[in-house]
């Protein structure tokens, strides 16, 4: 394969392309693209190969003569950024990403999309590629969201968080009565630079800042997500509701079958179900139904736009703003129970072992005979004796399920499949002030993973059957992640105690992160480690190509079971009836039919997804910030969750919030260990680490710029793990 690909890229036609085609034009299979990729990375250290820009791969000396690139810029708050050459994926390494010093950045802000041209490098010490902005090729935004004051005779908005780090001037404020502290939302009409400031108009006001909602508003406004539906929306939505033809047609009829749904108690959409029967064989047959939102939502409609655009449901802590309006998604979409629903039904037969035989996928009209909710149902399996609201009927396959649900979660840990303990924040909103009442830990219970477990095993027999009938389709992937990403965790986990043997990385595999977790799991920090080791994998995205799901040690991936919520899910299930009807007009009428429309709706369904997490992200911290104003003065026993030069991240145990400690707060001459990820205090050996339980005091809050300061009361207390110690003096043994 080496010599194959030397051969390629050293031939007199060759021009420079992304390692995806260099397996194409190789006849590699789309299963072994993964190798190729690490193989050429492996060759580019060698020095055979060389990375151009867009990580196009060259020969060597042969980097392209054109040295502009287009990409995403990001500014940080001290004016300098970089820019994210066009086609990264989200994993990539950041190294190839371009430093653009602020006076080169122009009036650029983050978000934009920017031609930029190289430059000769001026820091060597640091590993990027340097340039300047030649061009905005298009604005993220021109909205902006921030806080209205006024000075000296002149009004201007203060930009939430770290976007523009000066005030933004605006003119007429009084067209929409500002108020000083009130949350606007501005257009700019000039973006500032280093050599110029900005200049915006107001087109709305959200309220006075901290009202209840208006935070929530603000994060909506900020991240552009979709509020209202517009009224030609509703009106298809209540045509395709009006429209609902109960007969069967050409479904299989399961009205009378055992299936239940098992979702949280405050559920307001069904969108699978589940039932389980046992063979004679002795074999299960598990059955998984999905509410055919495809049926409802026909391709090109202003139903299918909207939802398109939307891309998910964005689930906030005091609201969910839906991808598809509420008489489809809680009414004629929605599982309820004991109505006739249109379903798609991935059956799957599993042996005695919980190893799946065999798999098929239909359409059907079914009832769901029992709403069962995840808490009382775990109940019901820690004790089944006692009392409990469950029918005969649906009693056997309660067990069953949690019997099967068993055997099939130890086949997929058998395969390497990464199991982190990544505990989840919940924002308890007061509904009538708005404010945060709590922050609790969500706690994961079997009932939780039996349904998450179902659902992972309907995914991949959808795309199992897919592949082999050979059709494009869109899949879920989850790449290797980077091995320096790998290394520098472990570089971290060693300095707390974890023993880890470097051999198990040579040939990096998902077994390989399930002897990381296991060797982590005796750390009193092991939950910090968690998060560090998630940090160090790559982001799932959506694509064309099965690029299969390390996390899931999953050879092919999908998202099928979601599609009142997720868009992906849809274009799926249209692909899946294309083919089961063998309508290939239908396929090719379907958005994101065609490999060419999948790439597209890959690469938009992933942004949508990103926009959603990260403004939820965003929100959460935002009521974070609020909760802490409220015990301000407080001390806290906390955990150090991350160690940079200029301080340390705390989380706080009681209530669940992280803050942060300035260095200067810490002592005299702090130097930072970035391999290690460690804080030392120069002359002695009082140290700060990831891990260690500190004792600090909750000193001040900024909510403009979501920051909770915190002031240390007590020196760290090192978190090691039991083995420790031997581990020390292993190290010493090897050194001799």
């Amino acid at each position: 394969m080496e010599q194959a690909i030397v051969k390629l890229v050293h031939s007199p036609d060759y021009k420079p392309v992304k390692p995806r085609v260099i397996a194409e034009k190789l006849d590699v299979p789309v299963e072994h693209l993964r190798d190729v990729k690490k193989l050429i990375k492996k060759m580019v250290k060698r020095g055979q190969l060389a990375y151009g820009s867009n990580h196009l791969v060259a020969a060597p000396g042969a980097a392209p003569k054109d040295n502009r690139i287009t990409g995403v810029f990001r500014r940080t708050q001290h004016g300098y950024g970089f820019v994210r050459p066009s086609g990264a994926a989200p994993g990539d390494d950041r190294r190839q990403d371009v430093y653009i010093s602020a006076n080169r950045a122009h009036d650029a802000a983050s978000g934009d999309t920017v031609l930029v041209r190289l430059t000769p490098k001026r820091d060597h010490a640091r590993p990027n590629p340097e340039g300047e902005i030649l061009e905005i090729i298009e604005r993220q935004t021109h909205q902006f969201v921030g806080v209205y004051f006024e000075d000296a005779g002149f009004a201007y908005v203060q930009v939430d968080g770290t976007l523009f780090t000066q005030p933004v001037l605006v003119g007429d404020p009084g067209a929409k009565n500002a108020q000083p502290g009130d949350k606007v939302v501005f257009e700019m009409v000039r973006f500032p630079s280093h050599i110029q400031d900005g200049e915006g108009v107001i087109t709305d006001v959200l309220g006075p800042r901290g009202a209840p909602g208006v935070d929530t508003l603000s994060i909506v406004r900020e991240f552009g997500l979709p509020e209202e539906f517009p009224d030609d929306v509703l009106i298809s939505a209540r045509e395709q509701a009006e429209r609902f033809d109960e007969s069967l047609g050409d479904r299989l009829d399961l009205t009378k079958e055992a299936i239940i749904t098992i979702d949280p108690v405050d559920a307001r959409d069904f969108d699978d179900a589940i039932s389980l029967e046992r063979l004679d064989n002795g074999h299960w047959w598990l059955g998984v139904h999905i509410a055919d939102v495809s049926h409802f939502v026909p391709p090109g409609s202003p139903l299918d736009h909207e939802a398109h655009e939307r891309g998910t449901s964005t689930y906030l802590p005091d609201r969910v703003l839906p991808m598809l309006p509420e008489r489809l998604s809680n009414g004629i979409c929605s599982l309820n129970p004991n109505v006739d629903r249109l379903v798609l039904v991935a059956e799957m037969d599993f042996d005695q072992k919980g190893v799946k035989r065999g798999h098929k996928v239909y359409e059907a009209v079914f009832q769901s005979h029992h709403r069962c909710v995840y808490e009382p149902l775990q109940e019901f399996y820690d004790n089944p004796s006692a009392p409990h609201p469950y029918s005969e009927k649906v009693v056997p396959s309660l067990l069953a399920l949690h019997e099967l649900y068993k055997l099939v979660k130890a086949q997929r840990s058998s395969r390497g499949s990464v199991e982190l303990e990544l505990p989840e924040a919940k924002v308890i909103v007061n509904r009538e002030t708005g404010e945060v009442d709590n922050i609790k830990v969500i706690e994961r219970v079997d009932t939780h993973k039996l349904i998450e477990e179902f659902m992972i095993a309907a995914n991949e027999a959808v795309s199992e059957i897919m592949i082999e009938a050979r059709r494009p389709f869109l899949f879920r992937v989850h790449e290797v992640p980077e091995e320096e990403a790998v290394m520098k965790f472990v570089e971290v986990a060693s300095t707390m105690g974890a023993l880890i043997d470097r051999r198990w990385l040579e040939n990096l595999e998902p077994h390989s992160y399930q002897k990381l977790v296991e060797a982590i799991r005796p750390s009193p920090s092991v939950r910090v480690l968690n998060f560090l080791l998630l940090r160090s994998m790559k982001q799932a995205v959506y694509s064309h190509e099965n690029l299969q799901h390390f996390g899931l040690a999953s050879r092919a991936y999908t998202h099928f079971t979601s599609p009142i919520r997720r868009y992906p899910d849809l274009i799926v299930h249209r692909l899946l009836k294309a083919w089961l009807r063998r309508d290939d007009a239908a396929a090719r009428s379907a958005p994101g039919s065609l490999a060419k429309d999948l790439e597209e709706a890959a690469h938009h369904c992933s942004q949508r997804e990103r926009a959603a997490v990260d403004a939820e992200r965003e929100l959460l911290k935002m009521k974070q910030v609020r909760h802490a104003e409220k015990h301000l003065g407080e001390e806290h026993e906390g955990v150090i969750t991350g160690v940079a030069a200029k301080g340390l991240f705390v989380e706080l145990q009681r209530i669940f919030i992280e803050g942060f400690v300035p260095v200067d707060r810490l002592g005299n001459g702090m130097q930072f260990n970035e391999r290690a990820l460690i804080l030392k205090e120069r002359g002695s050996n009082r140290l700060f680490r990831i891990g260690d339980r500190i004792k600090v005091q909750i000193a001040r809050t900024n909510i403009h710029l979501l920051q909770i300061e915190l002031e240390p009361l007590s020196h760290p207390e090192p978190q090691r793990a039991p083995h420790a110690q031997k581990q020390k003096s292993q190290k010493r043994g090897r050194r001799r």
